[in-house]
């Protein structure tokens, strides 16, 4: 009968890490969001995290002064690993963060911190004052795929925070069962990660492949003779006449009355075509404010509802004008590329 080892299923991943850097490294350089969707959540997923239970994994952590991309909690609802990612190539120097995770690091308990930059992993544990070097690096470009992820399954498996369950009513040993269920569930989230990446390939560089499509393309398709497309337009919108109608990627037009309404339209349409989406997203500008959050915001800020996979999302639209546009053409990024037939555009010309 053939076996699949856990441990293998983990190294496949890292393998697929290492030739997405390679090949999206213009992208995922410039955007902290594109490197961990594409680089360190397949990372996770591969360990046992399941990304979608808030109780397990919780996105943008707040503590103190700063504010973390990951917390990895035990199943008694406990944070026991952090997990701190940067753009590709970034930095993992920074002195101020290392201290300040490090702090909260005493001050809860925890026992392992990681920072990142979907190819570097940095661990630190065995917290000592004034010690802040790290105590492991990984890198997934050089080292040897096994050895990392004999070390990431050591030290960041869920297993190890969410154990098994032993059925009642199995005669066999209670380490044999967990052996079992254990690469049960490996072989699952293997083929999980694997329509994981897929989908995370479409989403995060359609922006690279669509600019390659139109340079091909010998019919001009990012203007016609009565609209103009969100990426031609003037940088700077104060003054200009509102748009009264949206022209989608799929060719239909909805009616809108304001820069914001276009934005909203465009998250609308960029949430019906691509459910993996990660929720909460930042805007295009890092951390400091979420575009679509689960969590609805003060009544005096506004913002847009909707339904995405059964549960609702609030949209931020407190923006002006120009950061209006400038998320919109963010979003559409994340839209499958066969969602994709003319490029979203405003009715009128804009110079």
């Amino acid at each position: 009968m053939k076996s699949t080892s856990p441990l293998a299923a983990v190294v496949k991943v890292l393998q697929h890490v290492r030739k997405n850097a390679r090949a999206y490294s213009p992208l995922l350089s410039k955007n902290e969001a594109a490197t961990r969707s594409a680089l360190v959540d397949p990372v996770l997923r591969a360990l046992g995290w399941d990304l979608g239970n808030p109780f397990a994994v919780e996105f943008e952590r707040s503590f103190m002064d700063t504010r973390v991309d990951y917390a990895l909690s035990n199943c008694q609802n406990q944070v026991k690993v952090i997990v701190e990612a940067k753009a590709l190539g970034g930095r993992l120097d920074d002195k101020k963060i290392i201290l300040s995770l490090v702090s909260y690091a005493f001050t809860y308990g925890l026992q392992d911190i990681f920072l990142t930059n979907g190819l570097i992993w940095e661990h630190f544990s065995d917290f000592q004052p004034g010690k802040v070097t790290a105590n492991r690096t990984l890198d997934l470009s050089n080292d040897d795929l096994v050895e990392c992820a004999e070390y990431l399954v050591h030290r960041l498996d869920a297993a190890i925070y969410w154990p098994v369950e032993e059925e009642a009513s199995l005669s066999v040993s209670a380490t044999s069962t967990e052996k079992q269920m254990e690469e049960l569930t490996r072989s699952l989230i293997a083929l999980q990660t694997e329509l994981g990446e897929i989908k995370a390939k479409l989403a995060q560089n359609l922006k690279t492949e669509l600019e390659v499509k139109f340079e091909k393309s010998s019919e001009p398709v990012r203007r016609d003779q009565n609209f103009t497309a969100l990426e031609d337009l003037p940088r700077v919108l104060t003054g200009k006449p509102a748009p009264h109608a949206l022209r989608l990627p799929d060719g239909s037009i909805v009616p809108v009355n304001s820069w914001s309404s276009i934005l909203l339209e465009c998250v609308k349409y960029a949430l019906k075509h691509n459910p993996s989406i990660q929720i909460p997203l930042p805007d295009r500008a890092g951390k400091k404010v979420h575009l679509i959050k689960v969590v609805a915001p003060d009544k005096q800020i506004r913002c847009g509802k909707v339904n995405f996979n059964g549960r609702p999302v609030y949209i931020h639209l407190n923006y002006d004008s120009n950061d209006c546009i400038s998320n919109a053409i963010y979003i559409l990024q994340m839209v499958p590329r066969d969602a994709i037939k003319v490029p979203a555009a405003v009715e009128g010309i804009y110079t």
